[in-house]
């Protein structure tokens, strides 16, 4: 049978009726939301749940959120009284907080230690699963959250901030968790199917500009820099200019136009498939793992990222839905080169993909 278990200041909940749990690489924090009736038999009184209260989330065993309680609410009608208990990972402060830390600057420092910095007030732990490149200047602008001096951060390094579920902050890329053995297959598991292509997002070419730091013999218009990346799926004129987060070099500010351009393509075809239980052979379904998908209905045969992962428990049981996207969203590889059929940019793009990941990683070396 399914569990999910609601652990508050020490004392197990259990029994809920509902369900609804997010987790994914485009959200700093996993959020879930429980209902059960307080008048069941053996039932532990809710009440005693409170919103500030710190808790954790289990999923058949597996602990999946680690943070606090955020609402509280009571519905009663004549013959029911329910009680839910909404809340999201610790991480979840750094969406609603203010980013704070001494002067605002960091003449130079890696990635890893900024975002350490602006955590460690929350009591947030930070590791990279990955290198983040040179020692960068910072700062923070006024009035923006924590959230969003991070969310700058990780976009001028090409990086995704991830919660870890235990109340940390991981820094990493796409695909850092792994591969599924378990294939996602219509008629054997896949429950239901969605595919959505758009290329609303996309640009035929997109400018990063930005602005290194000046020095006597750097200065004004040798300051300025620009880095172009062309998508060869957009055919007609679209062009985007997007600014720099903060100070680049040469080298950072096409890392950012990459990221960015990957990124649209990536998110521009999109699979959204629901399963029956919340796990797989291997364990618990999760984000930013690699799965591989063969459904004719949607087009596919082919291995995607897993960029969110949705728990739900109903009057249909345990239900996971996962939202797929291709490997290079997320991903700091060189975009394609030639032109595919947006119905088969699924498929057979992704051995180009592929290739081109193996090119990008031999050249790093």
């Amino acid at each position: 049978m399914p569990e999910v278990k609601l652990t508050v200041n020490g004392i197990d909940y259990g029994g809920w009726k509902s369900m609804r749990l997010a987790r994914g690489i485009e959200q700093l924090a996993g959020t879930f939301e429980l209902t059960v009736s307080e008048l069941w038999p053996g039932q532990q009184i809710i009440k005693n749940v409170a919103p500030g209260d710190t808790c954790t989330v289990t999923l058949d065993g597996t602990i999946v959120i680690t943070g606090y309680v955020d609402d509280v609410g009571v519905d009663y009608g004549k013959e029911s009284h329910d009680v839910s208990v909404r809340g999201r990972d610790a991480t979840g402060d750094l969406v609603d907080c203010s980013a704070i830390h001494k002067s605002g600057k960091w003449a130079k420092a890696k990635a890893e230690t900024i975002a350490a910095d602006l955590c460690a007030p929350f009591k947030i732990a930070v590791r990279s699963e990955v290198e983040t490149g040179v020692a960068i200047e910072w700062n923070i602008q006024e009035g923006e959250s924590a959230h969003e001096c991070l969310d700058r951060l990780a976009k001028s390094k090409g990086v995704l901030l991830v919660s870890d579920g235990k109340g940390g902050l991981v820094i990493t890329r796409a695909a850092k968790g792994g591969r599924v053995g378990t294939m996602i297959e219509r008629g054997v598991n896949i429950l239901s199917g969605q595919l959505q292509l758009s290329f609303k997002d996309r640009f035929s070419k997109i400018i990063l500009k930005g602005q290194s730091a000046s020095n006597d013999n750097l200065w004004g218009d040798a300051t300025r820099l620009k880095a172009e990346v062309t998508d060869a799926m957009i055919a007609r004129y679209r062009p985007l200019i997007v600014i720099a987060e903060d100070l680049a070099d040469g080298a950072g500010l096409k890392r950012r136009a990459l990221w960015e351009a990957n990124v649209r393509s990536g998110k521009s075809a999109q699979i959204v498939t629901r399963l029956q239980g919340w796990s797989h052979p291997g364990g618990l379904w999760q984000p930013n793992t690699v799965v591989h998908i063969k459904d004719p209905w949607v087009r596919t045969d082919a291995d995607l990222l897993i960029k969110g992962v949705t728990s739900f428990l109903d009057e249909s049981g345990a239900i996971t839905e996962l939202q797929l996207v291709l490997p290079q969203a997320f991903d700091l590889i060189p975009m394609p080169k030639k032109k595919a059929d947006p119905w088969e940019m699924l498929g057979k793009q992704q051995a180009e993909i592929d290739k081109l990941k193996r090119d990008a990683e031999k050249k790093a070396k």
